[in-house]
């Protein structure tokens, strides 16, 4: 995960405030999780 912590790091810039980061970052942790099926609703309750 330090490598999406990175990622994120560098991406603080583009968004103004933290709200939208929180679910922008979960939203690239479903994508990433280790699940057969990636569903809209499991993507984004997994994080």
């Amino acid at each position: 995960m330090a490598g999406l912590d990175a990622l994120f790091a560098r991406m603080t810039g583009r968004f103004g405030r933290v709200e939208p980061r929180r679910p922008a970052r979960a939203y690239v942790m479903g994508l990433l999780a280790p699940v057969e099926r990636k569903t809209a609703q499991l993507t984004a309750g997994v994080s």
